[in-house]
């Protein structure tokens, strides 16, 4: 039997490369070769596979629509064989031909670089495709990666195939219809009358099936799509840059010295034999012309939008075809990941092929691969790279950008060097369908912004649905909740569907608003560790349910409760008022009666330096004597009242020098004539307001702590103009305190002189070259703050002695009467819960309406609810071993609850029933 096999002439380059006329009658041509179609070997394993796939089954688990002209379905598929069940993840890209609107075409690198490696993904999310699988095998050891089979993009040739006998390549051609078929390269150098073969473009050194070097005594051609990269050369290689048509640059002995080609030219690249015929053809500024070579059977190349290179014919009239080329070389008798293509017998639909191996899909051998091929309707069909490059992603309705659907054989994306991409070029229409998407579990009272997208009718996506139209009707289960201006605020806890509908169709979500039964704790977190008048601290306030699903409670569904401090919370900010160093600050966040708390330190104001009614006792140190200040304590700035007296100097630096070796000019204001003065108490922050000048003096504090070491606090170099607060964090400065300040001092704003030696101009020439102005000024200084954290004291720990179905009590040895006893309910120990917590000092508080108790002893928050034994520790729901009840009017809860989650020291002395309580902080 004869083998067919076509030549791709060459004829044009990349869409990035305008090139030199052509010859205009490019064709592919017929080679009748003796090679048989089918070895005896690849036969062989056919034969063999064939019947044991007659009942392997095929089963639709999905299907998605992708675009206009494109679907994508998941089937799994079943082998015949009695020693697995296992099925193959099995998914495939329906393209219809017949609609305008889809197109194929190769995808490449990074930048549409014919050798670059990346990712399907990359790749589709680069290009705007909407979908795509993996394409061309590959050398994974040879730099820079390139496509063993040809390339064809957007009716280009980028890439020669590397002729290896039985490698089908698949293509589309202009007017739309899928070809299958075995190509070599066929090309020509015309310099004159002289000719020399063109062996290739944008190719790599490689091997065919016989070993053979491809650029042994060759010439190959090189264009921008090669990219930066260099070429490459089994010697030192001739190379010519043709630009135009013409030969712009030569080199005899090794390669022209740029490494970028531009995109109106090419390189020729001869080694050996076309070296020769280079150098001894090709003269500067004179035509050169490459063409390919009229020989055999014609048909016409520019019939191709596309063209990728594969491997063995898999598929062919319907039937399974013997394998062309070595498939021991693909593992293609072991199961594997695998990919393919092919199309249907009246050629209006493509078949894109991806089958999965992980551990949860069996994989396929290419006899495998054959049957499933037949059963999904492929009529003639090629195998692609597969196992670790297998990948296929596409776009799901309603986003605009693909995603990863198949499992790769790896943990992580394979870079490869080409894919097959589906593109649409639909125009835009009106929205015919919405997609609800998942909404997560909500909070009554918030405002539920509804994840909704849709399509129109080509299913371009349209990512901005507008609720507020009149056209949109929303609603939700009665009673449990309400719409504001597109918006869903639950007013109830339980599950509800939410329905949104425009004209004939709609779409419905279901939602769960949660109560406090799912939770399964609640934290709070502060964006500030203290604090103190006038901050603003931001919180959050993160639920977790039962089931592990968590996330941020908004501040509209939080009731937000404030003890021992002035302030209110909005939009999730705590805004401060007044602080009382001596309460506990303490802030409790609830959500349907579930709360969680944090007691916070206070940090309490001491103001240093006001110069009104406070301030230590000033003078200037000019540690330049040369400079000149002029200070003053004033209520006016700049011909401004300010609100208070300010420190406020004039200074002028522009009478010193700067070199380069020596310091900047500085001046100081010296507290306390140099002795400085003392700052009451630890405190951790500094806060001052500046008056900038922009100039960008610096300005810092120098202070001494107890053990005689010297600080420098930094204030900052002053780049602003007008008043700012600074605040400066000492408590990482190791101070020991307590700290005495000594001194405030200013350094010049920077204007070094020129690098010119003095033996050759004067110091007043020299200082004339630049600008005074630089290093004059105004700055002021006001307020001059240090904060102390202060916190509260713990609750007095107490001893408590009590006996069971006993009235008296011992507390720190006095003799004390309840109205409850502890008694034994079960085999759990039940103590007054109330007298308890009061009598350490703490808060009781009781919600008749859900039958609560809540506790509040120090940083503890404890929430407990009648013959519930799920109870509320801190923020962390627990399970009691028994649930608290109702005594003679008074909650008895378990004596666990004390010791295992309060902390306490309990002791039990079994003979005489006696309990013996430590409370601890």
């Amino acid at each position: 039997m004869s083998r067919t096999t076509r030549r791709i002439g060459w004829r044009k380059h990349a869409k990035r490369v305008a090139v030199i006329v052509l010859s205009t009658t490019t064709v592919l041509t017929t080679w009748i070769g003796t090679w048989p179609i089918q070895p005896a070997a690849y036969a062989a394993v056919s034969a063999q596979t064939g019947q044991a796939q007659a009942e392997a089954t095929l089963h639709l688990v999905k299907e998605d629509i992708v675009t206009s002209g494109a679907i994508l379905r998941t089937y799994q598929w079943y082998p015949a064989s009695a020693n697995t069940q296992q099925a193959t993840d099995l998914r495939v890209i329906v393209v219809d031909l017949s609609n305008p609107y889809v197109e194929l075409d190769v995808m490449s690198g990074k930048g549409g670089e014919v050798n670059s490696k990346q990712t399907v993904l990359a790749m589709a999310r680069e290009t705007s495709a909407v979908a795509g699988i993996n394409a061309s095998f590959f050398h994974m050891n040879v730099t820079p990666a390139n496509p063993l089979g040809a390339q064809i993009t957007d009716g280009q040739l980028t890439v020669s195939p590397l002729f290896l006998k039985g490698w089908y390549s698949f293509g589309i051609t202009a007017d739309r219809r899928p070809v299958i078929g075995e190509y070599e390269f066929d090309g020509v150098v015309s310099v004159g009358t002289s000719i020399y073969k063109l062996h290739g473009i944008n190719k790599p050194i490689m091997s065919d099936e016989s070993n053979n070097k491809s650029h042994v005594d060759s010439i190959f051609m090189y264009t921008s799509t090669w990219g930066a990269h260099a070429r490459p050369a089994l010697t030192r290689p001739t190379e010519v840059l043709v630009v135009g048509g013409i030969a712009a640059e030569i080199s005899t002995d090794g390669p022209l010295s740029i490494l970028e080609i531009p995109e109106d030219g090419y390189i020729l690249r001869g080694e050996g034999k076309g070296a020769e015929f280079l150098k001894t053809h090709v003269q500067i500024g004179e035509p050169v012309n490459t063409y390919d070579r009229n020989t055999g059977a014609t048909v016409d190349p520019n019939q191709f939008q596309m063209l990728i290179g594969g491997q063995t014919l898999m598929v062919d009239n319907g039937q399974k075809a013997a394998f062309t080329a070595n498939i021991n070389n693909v593992s293609g008798t072991v199961p594997a990941a695998r990919t393919a293509i092919g199309y249907s017998a009246d050629g209006r639909y493509v078949y894109l092929i991806t089958a999965d191996k992980s551990s949860t899909s069996r994989g396929m051998t290419l006899a495998e691969l054959q049957q499933a091929m037949i059963q999904l309707g492929v009529w003639r069909g090629i195998n692609l790279d597969g196992g670790g490059s297998t990948t296929m992603v596409a776009r799901e309705l309603g986003e605009t950008t693909p995603t990863l659907v198949n499992t790769p054989a790896q943990s992580s994306l394979r870079q490869v060097v080409n894919g097959i991409g589906v593109y649409t070029n639909a125009p835009a229409g009106e929205v015919s369908g919405l997609i609800l998407g998942s909404i997560p579990f909500a909070f009554v009272g918030e405002r539920v912004k509804l994840p909704v997208k849709g399509y129109d009718q080509y299913y371009n996506p349209v990512t901005s649905i507008d609720l507020t139209q009149p056209e949109y009707t929303l609603s939700v289960t009665d009673g449990f909740g309400r719409f504001e201006n597109g918006y869903f605020i639950p007013t109830a806890k339980g599950n509800a569907t939410i329905t949104i509908a425009k004209g004939s169709f709609h779409v419905s979500g279901d939602v769960q608003i949660v109560d406090r039964k799912e939770l399964a704790s609640l934290s709070l977190e502060t964006s500030e560790p203290a604090i103190r008048r006038g901050a603003e601290i931001k919180l959050k306030v993160k639920a977790v349910l039962k089931d592990g699903r968590s996330r941020e409670i908004p501040s509209e569904s939080v009731e937000w409760r404030i003890e021992g401090f002035s302030g209110s919370v909005r939009n999730g900010v705590l805004t401060v008022e007044e602080v009382d160093e001596h309460a506990a600050a303490r802030l409790i966040a609830s959500y349907d009666g579930y709360s969680t708390a944090v007691v916070m330190p206070v940090m309490i104001e001491s103001v240093w330096a006001d110069f009104d009614t406070m301030m230590p006792p000033l003078s200037l140190n000019l540690l330049a004597e040369d400079a000149i200040v002029d200070y003053r304590i004033t209520n006016r700035l700049q011909g401004q009242a300010t609100a208070s007296n300010v420190l406020n100097w004039r200074y002028d630096f522009s009478q010193i020098g700067q070199f380069a070796s020596k310091p900047l000019p500085r001046i100081a204001f010296e507290f306390n004539d140099g002795l400085g003065t003392e700052v009451v108490g630890k405190p951790k922050l500094l806060t001052i307001d500046v008056f900038g000048d922009g100039q960008s003096s610096k300005l810092w504090l120098e202070a001494t702590d107890a053990r005689g070491k010297q600080h420098t606090i930094p204030i900052g170099t002053v780049d602003w103009t007008g008043w700012r607060t600074l605040e400066i964090n000492l408590a990482s400065m190791g101070i020991q305190y307590p700290l005495t300040v000594k001194r405030l001092v200013q350094e010049s704003p920077a204007n070094p002189l020129p690098n010119i030696d003095l033996s050759f101009i004067s110091l007043e020439e020299l200082m004339a070259m630049v600008d005074p102005s630089v290093t004059q000024g105004e700055l002021a200084i006001d307020s001059m703050t240090f904060l102390t954290e202060t916190a509260t004291a713990d609750p007095e720990n107490k001893t408590i002695e009590m006996q069971i179905n006993n009235h008296e009590v011992t507390v720190n040895g006095q003799v004390m009467e309840i109205d409850q006893p502890p008694v034994i309910i079960g085999q759990t120990t039940m103590v007054p819960i109330r007298f308890l917590i009061e009598v350490m000092d703490g808060q009781v508080e009781w919600d008749a309406a859900v039958n609560k108790v809540t506790l509040i002893r120090g940083k503890h928050i404890v929430e407990m609810w009648l013959d519930e034994q799920e109870m509320n520790i801190n923020g962390r729901k627990i399970t009691a071993p028994e649930a608290p009840t109702a005594l003679n009017s008074r909650t008895l809860v378990p004596l666990r609850i004390l010791s295992e989650y309060l902390g306490w020291d309990v002791y039990w002395e079994n003979a005489t029933q006696s309990i013996t309580m430590i409370g601890k902080n």
